[in-house]
Order: C-alpha cells, then structure tokens, then sequence
C-alpha cells in the first residue's frame, strides 16, 4: 500500500464511502455499533438516561448484535439467501441477542460462553453448510485478519492524531479544553470508526483458488523462524514436565491446567496459519503441521489428569468447565485428526469449539447450572462435616472447624455471593437469616435490585455474615492459618466508657492500656510525678478521683507477656497481681464469639488482689492469631482499675 493511499484513509470523502460501504452491507451491525458508541459518551457524561442495569443490559445487547448480525450477513451473502429469508434470518439473531440481555436476573459466564460463540462464528460463517476448500477458508480469514490489524492501526493513528491536534491547539490558544473531549475521541475511534472500517473491508468473495492464497514476504520469516520453533519448544518443556510426574509419582501443580490450554489453543493456531507453508516452509515447519496433533497427545493428558484432579479436589466451576470444554475440543480435533484426516477440514476447528461455547450457555449442562450444583454439593458436605447441617436440621455449629473446612466453605460463598447465586443456598441460610440481617451494621440494609447486572455492595460482607451466623469464622481466600487474626470483643468497645463518668469506687485509678506482644512481651510504667496521657484517669474518671482528693499517682508497672499473662506491679512496694487472660480467650475463641453476648460480660471482668495492691480487669477486647486451634495473643484493650 502506498504513502498516498494511505493518508486518502483519512480524507473526508474516503470516510464517507467507508461508512456508505458498510451500512450498505451490514446495516445493523453500523446501528449496534453507533448506538454502543453513544451509550459509552453518556457515561462520560454521566446521563442518567438509563439505569445502570438497563445501561449494562443495552450495551450487551449492541455488542453482541454487531457481531452476530456481521456473521449473519456473511452466511446469508455465501448461500444467497433471497432478502425475506434474510431479514428472517436477523429477526432471529435479534431475538437471542435480546434473550441473553433482557431474560436473565443477573450477568453470569453463560454470557461470556455466548459472546465467545458468536465472536468464533465469525471465522466460518460464510461456510456453513456449504463446500469449500482449505485453501479458501484459510485465505478468507487470513485477509479479514490483515483488514482487522489495518482497521485497528488506522484508528490508532487518526486518535492519537486527534488528541495531538487538540492538546496543541489548547495549549497554544489557552482554551482549556475540557478533558472529556480526548475520551469521546477513543469512544467514538473504537466504538464506530474503527468497527465500521473493518466491516467495509470484509472479503466479498468466499472462494479462492490455492494460488490466490498467499501471505505477505514478512510472515513467512515469523511463521518459519519464530513461531513454529517457540511452539516446539514449549512442547518439549510440558514432556519434560510429564517425565518428572512420572519419575516422581506426584500431582500436577493447579494452574497446568490453564497452561497447556493456552498452550494447545496457541498450537492449533499456528498451525492454522502456517497453512499454505505446509509443502513449501522449512523441513521443522513442514514436520510441525505433520505430526502436531500426535506432539499433543501427551500435554492434552495432561491437561485432563489436572483437570480432573482440581475437579475431585474442588468441585466445578465455570472456570474449569470452559477448560473441560477446551480439553473436549483439543482432544477431538487430535482423535478427529489423527482417525480421520481425510475428513478434517480447518474450518471444523473453529466451529467445534464455538458450539461447544454455545451448549455451555444454556440448559441443565450448561456451564451455569453445572457448576452452581458442583459448589452447592460440596458447601452441603462441608456443613454436615462442620456440624452444622445434620440431615435436614440446621444449627449454629459448636465444633471445632478446621482452618481448611473453613477456608473451603469461605471461599464457596464468595463464589455464591459474587455470582448472584444465593437463591441456590436459599435453604442453608432462611433459619439464619434474622442473625444475617441484624449482623449488616455496616453496609446497612440491602437495596439491590433483583435483577442487576451491575455489582451490590450491601453484598460484599455477606459470605463473613453468614459464616458468623453458622458458628464460624470467615477466612480469605489467599489467607493461610499461621496469618489468621481474630478478635473477641465487648459491644461497643472502641467507644467504651471514653465520655461517660465513671465510678471507680472502692478502686482509686482508672486506665486504658493496650498491651502488644506482636513482637515481644508488652512492658510499661507509669510516671508517678505525671502519670501518662493513655493511663491517666480519663473523662469521669479524672473527675472521680479529684473529688475523693487523690492528687499524686503511683508508679505502676504493667507487663504482659505473649502466653497473655497481665502483672500489675506497684514499682514502690513490689506488690503485684496476675491476670490469666490466655484461658479466657482460648474459651471465647472455642465458643465462635467474635463480640460477646450481654449474657456473657461478666465473664470479662477479673479481679485480683495481693496485700494492698487490688486490680481489676474490664476486657474491651483480644486479638491475636490462632494455631491449631490455640489462641495466640497479637493485642489487647483493657480498662483496668486499681487501688495501689
């Protein structure tokens, strides 16, 4: 392509027969894609035209719409459908396009598997249903690739040329514009110019003799010398990786099963593209398209056996089932290929794995279902080990759940919770649910729509709550037991008898101290001519004591070590007290408490006394890490009274 012609992309006139061209041809697709193009502006713009789940909803219907209208088009041009039949032909797309947006309560992956089916249509449209040789669906996408590079390169250039013309112009004239401007620049490159000069550039012809099919001088050094040799070499890494689960007779790590699927996909890719270089590349090339589908044997059993393992491990979800499709898709084109070859044709590569995307998307096997019923299964088994599901009884458990029965039902709930599921536990939590709502202290009450496809974040604490509500604690999902912290507290602790007047009687000293043994045990002596700002009497307390005409302080000092032993000790009589908090917390902890019932309080009161010295303990609050099922003490808050 020549300089001249390519700056006559950018001429007025040029622009207008590239959009005459396509609306001529694809008329709905230009709509979906002008009308994407405005919903993105509104949001710069914040308009409130739409709510946020219409706006989702619309914006997935356009999208989908101009790809699925395009390839429409496309089968509809290779069959020379008469134009009723054709216009049938888009009334129907509109109708499932408008079902997967409109119908369903919520977003979920079965929309991701469709707007994956759709976008494959793309590549073998035109052949459905019809003859055509190898040579010919290769070069229709090979050119249509070059045409989306070109398309996608030419918006790029007119927007950043945009954006440099506009900043110059503000910077030079002082017209501060607004920044806006430069995103409705991108919007309307990406969303319209760039779509619609692709769609305009869309091969016409479906048939091609092998001669026409060549590539570009270029890509025969990539294809030959960069690609072929990369592919191989990982081949070989994933065999190696197979002898040492071989020779060491162990489980294959949990992301091997994503590798070789980018693996596998990127392998069947290239050897897509080395098509025509089949007879005539280099002797590695021509061995690679050969013998290929036999090189993938051994990772696509690699790929099963992990995936499998992660399955019986952790149940399915729809993650896992997409790679199960893969793994079917993978392992049929070797099967298909290596039984049949005289059958296989490259357009079933791309069409097998679109219609398995598409079976995902609806039905009892469907992704969605799959995988809801998988975790629903396991969160069962899991609370019946828990003690909390026992037949049909539910009750709050009074075991001890172990840190990864609770990690496990943790991170089940986040993928309930996140994926808009909950009616599937539905009859797990109804008993609980008074206790559910009552915990909501911070979010407040729950104002999500029903039917959303945008987020709720009155939600996001749900999976904690509930938890709560079954006895247990809530765990991250990255969170591992040695990094656990917990904390048991009194209601109301961190605003706990600040303001109000408090009587200390028959005690002489109020203070709040706050031991921390994160690093080593907690030492600290009060100032007897001053005393301490965090020990000194505070509020009614200073008050208190000033009326019983107490000026001068003692010298105290408080000690509190990591196995949650507190000393008071008064540094002039050596006189001291002890206060074992360590069982307390050990019982607290056992009992599921994180803020201890008014029924319970007077539990966190200790008393001790040694001569004169008398002390009393008011604990606000523990908080530490647990081990096996031990209390670790981290921190403390206490009131403490004392008469010295």
């Amino acid at each position: 392509m020549s300089f001249k012609n390519f700056l006559k992309r950018f001429q007025v006139e040029y622009l207008v027969n590239v959009l005459r061209a396509a609306f001529t041809r694809f008329p709905l697709s230009v709509i979906c894609a002008a009308c994407g193009t405005v919903l993105w502006l509104l949001t710069i713009y914040e308009s409130k035209v739409f709510s946020d789940d219409m706006f989702a909803r619309l914006l997935l219907f356009v999208g989908n719409g101009l790809v699925l209208f395009t390839s429409a088009k496309l089968f509809a041009e290779s069959h020379a459908l008469p134009p009723a039949r054709r216009w049938g032909l888009m009334a129907a797309c509109a109708a499932v396009v408008a079902g997967f947006a409109f119908l369903p309560a919520h977003f979920s992956a079965a929309n991701l598997f469709f707007a994956a089916a759709i976008s494959l249509s793309m590549l073998f449209a035109p052949y459905i249903g019809r003859r055509s040789t190898e040579d010919s669906v290769w070069y229709y996408n090979y050119s249509n690739g070059v045409s989306f590079i070109m398309s996608g390169l030419s918006t790029l250039i007119l927007c950043l040329g945009l954006c440099a013309i506009l900043g110059s112009v503000d910077y030079l004239f002082e017209l501060n514009v607004p920044g806006k401007l430069y995103g409705d620049i991108w919007i309307v490159g990406f969303g319209f110019f760039g779509p619609v000069m692709f769609m305009s550039y869309l091969q016409r012809q479906f048939d091609f003799a092998r001669e026409e099919c060549q590539m570009m001088p270029g890509i025969h050094f990539i294809a030959n010398y960069l690609v072929v040799p990369l592919v191989l070499i990982m081949t070989w890494v994933l065999y190696a990786y197979f002898a040492k689960i071989v020779y060491k007779w162990e489980l294959p790590r949990g992301n091997l099963a994503y590798m070789v699927t980018g693996f596998g996909a990127a392998g069947v890719a290239a050897r897509l593209a080395v098509f025509p270089m089949r007879d005539n590349g280099t002797r590695l090339l021509q061995q690679f398209y050969k013998y290929f589908y036999y090189l993938l044997l051994v990772p696509v059993g690699l790929l099963g056996f992990g995936l499998y393992t992660r399955i019986s491990q952790y149940g399915v979800t729809e993650e896992r089932y997409a790679i199960g499709l893969s793994f079917l898709w993978l392992a049929g084109l070797c099967a298909f290929s290596l039984l049949r070859p005289k059958l296989a044709h490259i357009k079933q590569v791309p069409m097998v794995l679109s219609a398995l995307f598409l079976l995902a998307t609806f039905g009892p096997w469907g992704a969605v279902p799959v995988s809801t019923n998988s975790q629903v299964a396991r969160l069962e088994s899991l609370l019946t080990r828990a003690e909390v599901l026992n037949g049909d009884k539910l009750q709050k458990t009074a075991a001890k759940v172990s840190f990864d029965d609770r990690k496990e039902i943790s991170s089940i709930l986040d993928y309930i919770y996140g994926d808009n599921k909950e009616a599937s536990i539905a009859k797990l939590t109804a008993p609980f649910e008074k206790e559910i709502t009552a915990s909501n202290t911070v979010h407040g009450d729950n104002m999500c729509e029903n039917r959303s496809f945008t987020g709720c974040r009155s939600e996001y604490d749900l999976p904690e709550r509930v938890m709560a509500a079954w006895g247990m604690k809530y765990v991250q999902r990255w969170g591992s037991e040695e990094d656990e912290y917990y904390t048991i507290s009194r209601p109301g602790a961190y605003s706990y008898q600040v303001d109000a007047l408090v009587h200390v009687a028959p005690y002489e000293y109020y203070a709040r101290i706050t031991p921390a043994t994160t690093g080593s045990d907690w030492v600290y002596a009060t100032d007897s001519e001053n005393g301490n700002a965090q020990n000194a009497p505070m509020g009614g307390a200073a008050a208190t004591t000033a009326a019983l005409g107490v000026t001068s302080r003692p010298s105290l000092v408080y000690t509190m070590n990591k196995a949650g032993l507190l000393t008071v000790r008064n540094a002039k009589t050596a006189a001291s007290v002890s206060f074992q908090l360590q069982p307390l917390a050990q019982k607290l902890y056992s009992d599921h408490l994180t803020e201890v019932p008014v029924a319970r309080l007077p539990e966190l009161d200790l008393t001790a006394e040694s001569g004169h010295l008398r002390a009393k303990v008011q604990v606000l609050s523990l908080s530490g890490h647990v081990k096996d099922g031990v209390f670790a003490f981290d921190y403390a808050s206490l009131a403490l009274l004392v008469s010295p």
